[in-house]
């Protein structure tokens, strides 16, 4: 229990306000939260409680704050429906559907060609008429790859790493990845300080056309892209109405 004002509030009753926002918070966290608040000055009504502690916990790394959503090894499944509401944290986010080089030139406005990698797979980052994010998205305990499926506007490659998004509905996965449409997806917001340095896609970028950029490693990103045999295997019945053609 806490004092506040003329009565006392019970963890458990912010708890399970928290849950009708689909957001599932540890007792160890939200007590924190809460006692720096109370620390601040007298605690709100729970409401306005709510917003507050919310709002710290958009902010706030998933696996510290969060107690586990996803199914059960789900990154590992070939086939299986999500049912949301769901939050998750974007740990990265790429756009596949444009060349990487042309992204990089971009950010760094540059007008001289890059050094790059002999062994970087052009093929795989040719230039398309449209948009197809990849992300990696976790609730703290388990990663899992997502693929913009059909156009999502509430996200972009300037997305902040760390930003909550919640999932909504029944979301297909295919071979560890979601398939999310904009009907699944609504964007919270809030942000990582440590993803966003680490993150950020000027280095994402660099990894993949393996180039040098200022603390950058020699890997290539955490995002996967879809190899041919995936978007194959999505044209199967239960997924006929999705149109990948607007990926060509």
């Amino acid at each position: 229990y806490f004092e506040a004002g003329d009565g006392f509030l019970m963890l458990g009753t912010v708890a399970t306000r928290l849950r009708e926002r689909a957001v599932s918070v540890k007792q160890e966290w939200l007590r924190g939260a809460t006692e720096a608040l109370q620390r601040d000055g007298t605690l709100p009504p729970i409401e306005s409680l709510c917003d507050l502690l919310l709002g710290y916990w958009k902010c706030a790394p998933i696996q510290e704050s969060s107690l586990p959503c996803l199914p059960v090894c789900l990154n590992q499944c070939e086939r299986q429906m999500v049912q949301g509401p769901i939050c998750l944290q974007i740990v990265e986010i790429i756009n596949a559907g444009e060349s990487a080089y042309a992204q990089f030139q971009r950010i760094k406005k540059l007008d001289t060609n890059l050094e790059i990698d002999s062994n970087y797979d052009k093929k795989k980052w040719e230039p398309s008429p449209k948009r197809m994010l990849m992300l990696e998205l976790t609730d703290g305990y388990q990663a899992i790859q997502a693929m913009e499926y059909q156009s999502i506007p509430c996200l972009n490659t300037n997305t902040p790493p760390g930003s909550k998004v919640c999932l909504r509905g029944c979301i297909p996965c295919r071979h560890g990845m979601l398939l999310l449409t904009a009907e699944n997806v609504e964007f919270i917001g809030g942000r990582v300080e440590s993803l966003v340095k680490e993150n950020r896609q000027e280095k994402v970028l660099a990894c993949a056309l393996r180039i040098e950029c200022p603390e950058a490693g020699n890997d290539g990103p955490d995002v996967e892209l879809p190899d041919d045999d995936f978007l194959d295997d999505l044209n199967d019945d239960d997924l006929a109405e999705v149109d990948l053609e607007q990926y060509n």
